[in-house]
């Protein structure tokens, strides 16, 4: 706006080419007067525009800013038209060439409905859909994604994925990661066969058997079993062979034919099955004789128990095992008594009738409560027996030591030698 020389501005109206006009300006009429003065004129504008004045020929320069279209409509537009056929609800702006004018979208031209995605022109509808399907892109079908089902590790279903298949992971599948987030046992659930390794569960598994205890990841036996330790066991059977050296009695099972009590010596009468019978034995027979050991315990009529035939047997009460009024002393010799059925003396027995059997020594004498005996000679008596008075060992017919009085046998050698058999006749 130019303020020719002795005029004044009352008022600034702003159009636009169209003749629509923006905004106007009120100003003070004697504000703005054309003179050689230098003047400062500031304009409150409205709608959005700004003015600035210089002072070289009073000229007011006026700027627009942001506009204000609130109370405009897209009609006001000059492309568009929508006064010639009113828009309707859902329909869209098209281009008909020459403006934009409402109009349906199926109806123009380059647009297509999309209500389904087998509408698309880079899918092959070559087949329906089934449940677990995916959109894969075939080479076959240049441009083209086909439905297809998974095939190899994984299967699908409407829901996600439902299954590993048998035999399809290996450790090139899954990248178990190496930082914070990395999978571990943690994010996989235990199933019901393969067990995760927990204490608990090792505790909850393991029980003690047969002479073994198992407590909170401790197996016992009740003593150490080491290469180099002592081992005490109440009975050791070996089905093949025991090598190495042995400490303590050697045993054998038997049936008792009579009740027994620990230290009576024993024959061996008969045999039940594969177990010996034994029965009390006596030196005054050969049918009770030779003694087989002495029992290691108190053992029932009829009943299987131990039988001490070589070794140390200990915890013996004289009570039990020793003909009556004998009093044995450490180291005595001990004999089957021809006295009394079961029991032992320190004295041979005497007469060509009596066997004698030495079954082993006295090795603990006192107290008489607590007696032991080493066991041995089982199995045989002596071979030569004892010797009545007046009697001698003299070979039989079938070389075998019989007795006979010496008086008696030589009246039968002078008896049966005719006097021509004398050197010197």
């Amino acid at each position: 706006v130019t303020v020719t020389t002795g005029n004044a501005v009352t008022n600034i109206s702003v159009s636009t080419g169209g003749g629509k006009k923006f905004v106007t300006f009120a100003t003070d009429s004697g504000s703005v007067i054309a003179d050689a003065l230098t003047d400062t004129i500031t304009l409150t504008g409205a709608g959005g525009l700004t003015t600035s004045g210089n002072d070289t020929n009073d000229t007011v320069t006026i700027t627009q800013g942001p506009l204000d279209i609130s109370s405009n409509s897209v009609g006001d537009l000059s492309d568009v038209d929508i006064t010639t056929s009113a828009p309707t609800s859902n329909q869209i702006l098209l281009w008909n060439g020459t403006k934009f004018v409402p109009g349906d979208v199926s109806s123009g031209a380059g647009y297509q409905t999309v209500d389904a995605i087998t509408d698309l022109n880079d899918h092959s509808s070559s087949g329906a859909f089934s449940e677990g399907q995916v959109f894969v892109y075939d080479a076959s079908f240049p441009t083209q994604f086909v439905n297809r089902t998974l095939s190899g590790a994984i299967t699908l279903d409407g829901d996600g994925v439902t299954a590993l298949n048998t035999d399809t992971v290996n450790d090139t599948h899954i990248d178990f990661g190496t930082g914070a987030n990395q999978v571990n046992t943690d994010d996989l659930p235990q199933g019901s066969t393969n067990l995760y390794y927990a204490d608990s569960l090792v505790d909850a598994h393991l029980t003690g058997g047969t002479g073994v205890t198992y407590t909170t990841g401790t197996i016992a036996i009740g003593q150490d079993v080491g290469t180099t330790a002592d081992v005490t066991f109440n009975t050791v059977e070996a089905t093949d062979e025991l090598i190495g050296t042995m400490r303590g009695e050697m045993v054998f099972n038997a049936q008792a034919a009579v009740a027994l009590t620990k230290g009576e010596a024993v024959y061996v009468s008969g045999l039940s099955g594969n177990t010996p019978i034994v029965d009390k034995a006596r030196a005054n027979s050969t049918s009770t004789m030779p003694a087989f050991g002495l029992a290691a315990e108190d053992i029932a009529q009829n009943a299987t128990g131990k039988i001490t035939t070589f070794g140390s047997e200990t915890g013996l009460d004289v009570a039990d095992f020793g003909e009556t009024s004998i009093t044995f002393a450490l180291g005595d010799t001990v004999y089957i008594s021809a006295a009394e059925a079961g029991k032992l003396t320190n004295v041979a027995p005497t007469g060509e009738s009596n066997r004698i059997q030495n079954i082993g020594k006295i090795e603990r004498a006192t107290p008489t409560t607590n007696m032991t005996i080493k066991v041995g000679g089982a199995g045989r008596t002596a071979a030569t027996p004892a010797l009545d008075q007046g009697n001698i060992f003299i070979g039989n017919a079938s070389n075998q030591a019989v007795t006979t009085t010496l008086n008696t046998e030589i009246d039968n050698r002078v008896a049966n030698t005719s006097i021509s058999a004398l050197t010197d006749v």
